[in-house]
């Protein structure tokens, strides 16, 4: 459960059969082409630093098992900010479910950062996630400003608001050169929503989206979007 010192996943796949956790100060590097299943409703809860770096030719997969089941998601919850930056670069992220818990295990159904922006997520696919609350892939609540670049958020909902990607608290994500389609959100935002705290949407495509309101972007309260 617990990894305690520099850790590099380097196999064609890893079964994860519990919560993972990463401790304060220590690495985990997944190396290209790695297929990383989680067996049952497990997280890799990283409070130190993860460096999932694959390549165009060789991705690295994160996925559940079981599709209905799912996977808890990658979560960084007051991670410090005195570990080195997390990387999650040509990856697919898939049927990661936050739905068991207190509110923060409900929202960001791929990935989570609460009061942690030291992560770059680029070149990767996040699809099929669900969060019962907000942000179907990706949820940054509470000081939270990481920078995803060149992403695909597809087929990912969220029972509140937020389809792909829900931002609160003084949180300002930087959303560039992405496609966001066919994301729900059961409130607001079907594509994107920002809730009182400005959202920067730059170069991307954002189509196919739903919502019962602002079915592409949501401005919750009184956001600056661009």
């Amino acid at each position: 459960g617990t990894i305690s010192s520099n850790t590099t996943w380097n196999y064609d796949t890893v079964f994860v059969t519990s919560d993972i956790i990463v401790s304060n100060g220590v690495k985990l590097t997944v190396s290209p082409g790695t297929y990383v299943q989680f067996s049952g409703h497990y997280k890799l809860d990283v409070k130190g630093s993860l460096k999932a770096v694959g390549t165009a030719n060789d991705r690295i997969t994160f996925t559940a098992a079981s599709t209905s089941i799912g996977w808890k998601g990658i979560r960084f919850y007051n991670t410090a900010t005195t570990n080195d930056s997390s990387f999650v670069e040509y990856c697919t992220i898939s049927y990661g479910k936050a739905t068991i818990g207190t509110t923060y295990d409900r929202q960001g159904g791929a990935i989570l950062c609460y009061n942690f922006s030291k992560l770059l997520v680029r070149n990767s696919i996040l699809s099929n996630n669900y969060a019962s609350y907000y942000g179907g892939a990706i949820s940054c609540w509470y000081n939270s400003s990481p920078k995803l670049v060149n992403n695909v958020f597809s087929n990912n909902s969220a029972g509140s608001l937020g389809g792909a990607v829900f931002s609160y608290n003084n949180s300002i994500p930087n959303i560039i050169n992405s496609t966001i389609v066919n994301n729900t959100a059961g409130s607001n935002g079907g594509g994107v929503c920002g809730y009182n705290t400005p959202t920067l949407i730059l170069n991307c495509i954002v189509y196919g989206n739903t919502a019962a309101s602002d079915a592409q972007i949501g401005r919750a309260g009184n956001p600056i979007v661009k």
